[in-house]
């Protein structure tokens, strides 16, 4: 198991969106690491008019794909550099997505503690716990790209 095959969607607990959100989802992704490549690799690879050239490329619908081509040739491995950070991107976002579940579920837990103890607030109290736990474990296989375990744990969440 790898992260590239997992659902992306399903990690982010975004699998509800249609397919049409989906896919524009799936654009500025891709938008913001193109940013990042134009914005890191490109100053360094090409030269200012080359830069200008290809920013005139790129602002022009009807030039965009000479602008892509231009990247292909510019940047070393550009699909493979594309490839890796857009990984490094999903890696990321399902980490801090995690990340965050695991403060939400503190708060809510702290929240109940502070109600009137019942048979109810306990067992939800507990629920909540196990369900940090969980995300806990979910975060550490993250941290050791153990995809294998984050697919199996995921069902649990």
């Amino acid at each position: 198991m790898t992260l590239e095959s997992l659902d992306l969607f399903k990690l982010l607990h975004l699998s509800h969106l249609t397919k049409e959100e989906k896919t524009a989802y799936l654009q500025n992704l891709v938008e913001l690491v193109l940013a990042d490549i134009i914005n890191i690799d490109l100053p360094v690879l090409m030269s200012e008019d080359e830069i200008k050239r290809f920013n005139e490329l790129a602002d022009r619908e009807e030039t965009k794909q000479e602008a892509q081509a231009l990247l292909g040739d510019k940047v070393p491995d550009f699909d493979n550099k594309l490839k890796a950070r857009l990984l490094e991107l999903k890696r990321d976002l399902v980490a801090e997505n995690i990340a965050e579940r695991i403060k939400i579920n503190e708060i809510a837990r702290e929240e109940m503690r502070a109600l009137p103890e019942s048979a109810e607030t306990i067992s939800k109290i507990a629920v909540t716990e196990q369900e940090m736990a969980t995300l806990e474990q979910i975060l550490a296989a993250i941290n050791d790209d153990d995809w294998a375990t984050v697919d199996s744990l995921f069902s649990a969440v």
